[in-house]
């Protein structure tokens, strides 16, 4: 019953499929948050988020929410393990 129950979770799809969003893509979720457009970058299908120590809230819940409704895919956070 266990064997049965992992197969049929190993053939699951997931949901929905991530959109790649290509560099101009992201620019332009960078532009509608007016964010700097250093602060996404596709490196291997992975989004890196590296906003600046200083940048407001506000900016990077824009950013996130806009990747979140286009269904972005793996995303990674870049500088924010800096030690104090």
């Amino acid at each position: 019953m266990i064997v049965l129950a992992l197969a049929l979770l190993a053939t699951a799809s997931p949901p929905y499929k991530p959109l790649r969003l290509d560099q101009h893509q992201l620019d332009a979720v960078s532009d509608v948050c007016s964010t700097p457009r250093a602060w996404l970058r596709d490196v291997g299908g992975v989004i890196h988020i590296q906003p600046e120590p200083t940048a407001r809230y506000d900016q990077i819940d824009c950013v996130l929410a806009k990747l979140k409704t286009r269904h972005a895919g793996y995303m990674g956070f870049e500088g924010n393990e800096a030690v104090k």
